[in-house]
């Protein structure tokens, strides 16, 4: 994937580091929150016409791809996605996908859960929506890795300047 910063990309995540960087000066918890995967966005993926598959299964690269999405995401590593942890990477798009792969409403997201939701989409959507959508994950999670390393060395930096 080729990936673009343009200047407004680039003047927005300076912006959220100062504004990070701040935090840190004031003793605030500093987080590395959710920014529109279109960081690494290069222009050409654009989301996919719908295309019912209502036979479709996940295959086993797909499903590959979902776990590791799922891993990622599970921050406690107890197997399941807590509201917060989808949060973490969703930002306020969070709530209502949570309740929408949440079938058994018992506040916690399963594996089956996971991997129903994204069958739905493969058999409600096709293929390209599914990828789509889980492009759409690892961007955003490769921006928050990116942003946090930044920070990491930021604070690091910040300590050493004034300590």
């Amino acid at each position: 994937m080729k990936h673009v910063f343009g200047s407004n990309t680039m003047s927005l995540v300076v912006q959220y580091l100062r504004m990070n960087l701040d935090a840190m000066e004031l003793g605030s918890e500093v987080l590395a929150l959710p920014i529109a995967p279109l960081l690494l966005w290069d222009g050409a993926n654009t989301k996919p016409d719908p295309c019912k598959m209502p036979e479709a299964v996940l295959t086993k690269p797909e499903v590959k791809r979902l776990m590791a999405v799922f891993t990622h995401i599970d921050a406690d590593h107890n197997g399941l996605l807590s509201l917060d942890e989808l949060t973490a990477v969703l930002g306020g798009a969070a709530q209502g996908f949570f309740d929408l792969i949440d079938l058994n409403e018992d506040g916690e997201l399963d594996k089956d859960e996971w991997k129903a939701h994204f069958l739905r989409i493969k058999r409600g959507s096709g293929t390209s929506m599914l990828t789509w959508r889980i492009d759409l994950f690892e961007r955003t999670m490769a921006v928050q890795e990116m942003i946090r390393a930044v920070i990491n060395d930021a604070a690091e930096l910040h300590a050493m300047i004034t300590g």
